[in-house]
């Protein structure tokens, strides 16, 4: 009798938990983690100044991750520090990046350099660091990062992988160990939380075209590798957003940001091109590149950075390619919206 009552408890026990997994999965009230969640006006973007954020050792910020740190009540922005106002040879001040860190605690209207991470070190004579994603997660802090274990000098060498390295303050980084996707050849990391709880690592990947990649895994350390590969032509800088009940995929498809849509988080379909047209403010004026994504309540909201020195004009790109202006790029940050289920984003809505 005690048996059946406990298998009986048992079976309405796993009752409850499918509903509850059934429930999130068909409703509003599912909440994904892995990229950055604020109370409603947490970011005040119609006094966001544009750029928000320029690096003032090297000038070269690029590939930004934002993350809300809660009990600061501040937003971090963690990016790859490119050299780019050092005369070096080649393509090398893209090499030998350091993941940089800027810093407001007053709703974005001010931002102040925050130094860089401390810890990222494989502990090889020459090191590069590429486009951090940072998000919350069990407690502490996540970091998955690209690296490359050289400097090149004249062309893009170097074989990338992708690094785990955790945090509790943000500021000093603990490496996990190196992810295992099933390449050799791998750079720009992104991370989402899935709605049966499992975490999706996207990534752009060398020998799949190009294209973005998928891994998952039940505890961000064991991760499995999926057969799916979005897009279907060249891009990087995957990083995905779950909001309006959908799941969004941003890339960087070197003519503005791709925009995918995906009611899973695993098969996407293409949406939309952002950031495609220049825009009016201050070193807006070229396409928009590598892109983070953040909400604030409801609003949803996208980094990312610019050339500014790099003027289009009827097609070619104007400027000595080995200049400091032209090497040189900005962060700006700008809201996304919804309009007949498309994803839209006016880069000049709060220009002054």
């Amino acid at each position: 009798m005690s048996m059946g009552i406990g298998l009986l408890a048992a079976t309405a026990a796993v009752s409850v938990i499918s509903a509850t997994v059934a429930r999130l999965t068909h409703s509003g009230d599912f909440q994904s983690g892995g990229f950055a969640r604020a109370p409603e006006g947490a970011l005040d973007i119609a006094n966001v100044p544009a750029p928000f954020f320029r690096d003032p050792i090297f000038d070269g910020a690029a590939d930004p991750s934002v993350v809300w740190n809660e009990r600061e009540h501040a937003w971090y922005v963690f990016y790859t520090q490119r050299r780019a106002n050092q005369a070096l040879p080649g393509v090398s001040w893209y090499y030998g990046t350091k993941i940089g860190i800027a810093k407001s605690v007053d709703g974005g209207r001010n931002w102040d350099y925050f130094g860089t991470a401390k810890g990222l070190s494989h502990k090889l004579p020459a090191e590069t660091y590429w486009a951090p994603h940072v998000f919350f997660a069990d407690g502490k802090y996540h970091m998955f990062v690209a690296f490359i274990p050289m400097i090149a000098i004249l062309d893009w060498s170097g074989k990338g992988q992708i690094s785990h390295f955790t945090s509790r303050d943000l500021t000093n980084w603990k490496f996990l160990g190196d992810v295992d996707v099933k390449s050799d050849n791998v750079i720009d990391p992104g991370v989402v939380q899935l709605r049966d709880g499992r975490w999706l690592m996207v990534f752009r990947d060398q020998n799949a075209g190009v294209r973005s990649a998928k891994v998952v895994s039940k505890d961000l350390e064991h991760w499995t590798r999926l057969s799916d590969v979005t897009g279907s032509s060249s891009h990087e800088a995957p990083v995905v957003l779950f909001w309006k009940d959908r799941f969004w995929l941003f890339v960087d498809e070197w003519q503005g940001i791709g925009v995918y849509e995906s009611p899973d988080g695993i098969h996407y379909t293409h949406n939309s091109l952002i950031l495609d047209k220049p825009g009016k403010r201050e070193d807006d004026g070229y396409l928009g590149s590598h892109p983070g994504v953040a909400l604030a309540g409801d609003r949803a909201f996208v980094f990312y950075h610019v050339h500014a020195g790099r003027v289009v004009q009827q097609g070619p790109v104007l400027g000595r390619i080995d200049s400091p202006e032209y090497k040189r790029s900005s962060l700006q940050v700008a809201e996304l919206e919804l309009v007949d289920g498309k994803m839209t984003c006016d880069r000049d809505k709060h220009a002054k």
